[in-house]
């Protein structure tokens, strides 16, 4: 039997490893881990392999993201980031842009010092809010107040960085058709290969409205190309994700018992995956072998948290979050490798707790 390690903070600083047990229908379910704490720290989180920590933001009333290493232990607090909501790594991991909702900024931080490095202004009024990246872009959500929702760009490798605001169309169309955002939009993006020649997939969204309408683009020498642009995938939109490949997107919906597939060609069907009523997380591994999702309620066993396998050789695996805890919205996000899970979670007390599980890999996947 194959073992998964679950690991978790716990209060006064002991750290518990739970190992996995097979269930029936070939699933394995991880022991749930000691209680968990600290802070309120949960709007969005980055796994770094390297330095083998988790980055969790405060979100846009707050100002500090959390880091946690892979034990599951508060390591460290960065503040003085106003309204640090959205988070990516870069291309070479030694960099961590956090987005300022509260100044109008996305800093740079270097990981192995957690000092700054840069500080990008993208405009008075803007409040980034959302990240993602492709290669050395930086894309992100943004927008403060009803309707002023769209997508910019930081271009960090050329010299000095450039900030381009209202990618969501072609400069030619924006005048005349902004088709903008009711806020901030959720965004996602494929990582191909290194070397391969499919342009990467950037998918964008209104988190919380009804119906979910979303928005496809390629992304072809620093622009978004728009592709398809449809209703899809319920109502009340908390999460989504895209496929390595860029082939497929996934959404975890609110008034949905399932995360959905569709083809991110033209947004026909390509699968559901069950997790129980009101799925808030959804993230695709990195490398193709693994759909993971999760709910704000247990389903099976205690579990919050599926595994759904993507690839021959992988299997069901279901994780519990701490007792009388909750995972949070986008509560889930993999290392760069597909290694490793964070999965963030938290009380009625609003203390967060982080639990990384490095679950059994199956054969390499495309799409």
């Amino acid at each position: 039997m194959r073992r998964q390690t679950v690991r978790a903070a716990v209060l006064m600083g002991v750290v518990a490893a739970a190992a996995g047990a097979v269930q029936g229908a070939g699933a394995a379910t991880a022991g749930e881990p000691p209680h968990a704490a600290h802070g309120t720290a949960r709007f969005a989180s980055v796994v770094d392999q390297a330095q083998r920590k988790v980055y969790v933001s405060t979100g846009p009333s707050a100002s500090a993201i959390d880091v946690y290493g892979y034990d599951g232990r508060l390591q460290q607090t960065v503040e003085h980031l106003p309204g640090a909501s959205g988070l990516v790594l870069s291309e070479d991991g030694t960099t961590l842009y956090v987005a300022l909702a509260a100044a109008d900024a996305i800093v740079a931080l270097d990981t192995a010092t957690l000092t700054e490095k840069d500080r990008h202004p993208t405009g008075a009024h803007t409040c980034p809010t959302r990240l993602t990246r492709t290669g050395t872009d930086v894309w992100f959500g943004y927008g403060c107040d009803a309707w002023t929702g769209a997508i910019g760009r930081l271009d960090d490798a050329s010299q000095p960085a450039k900030v381009t605001l209202d990618q969501q169309v072609p400069p030619e169309e924006l005048a005349t058709d902004p088709r903008r955002f009711e806020r901030a939009p959720l965004l996602a993006t494929s990582r191909p290969a290194p070397g391969s020649s499919t342009a990467p997939i950037l998918v964008a969204s209104q988190p919380h409205i009804s119906p979910v309408n979303v928005r496809v683009y390629e992304v072809k020498d620093g622009a978004l190309v728009p592709g398809v642009r449809e209703d899809r995938g319920g109502s009340n939109l908390t999460d989504l994700a895209v496929s390595p490949g860029g082939s497929t997107l996934y959404t975890a919906a609110g008034s949905q018992d399932r995360v959905d597939g569709f083809a991110t060609a033209d947004l026909s069907g390509k699968g559901v995956w069950h997790t129980g009523q009101s799925p808030t997380a959804v993230a695709a591994s990195p490398d193709g072998h693994h759909l993971a999702s999760g709910t704000h309620t247990s389903r099976g066993n205690g579990a919050s948290v599926v595994l759904h396998p993507l690839v021959n050789g992988a299997r069901e695996i279901r994780y519990r979050v701490p007792r009388d805890h909750r995972l949070a919205d986008r509560g889930l996000s993999w290392s760069a490798d597909g290694t490793a899970l964070a999965i963030v979670s938290y009380d009625a007390a609003h203390r967060t707790a982080v639990q990384v599980v490095e679950p059994p890999r199956g054969e390499a996947a495309g799409g």
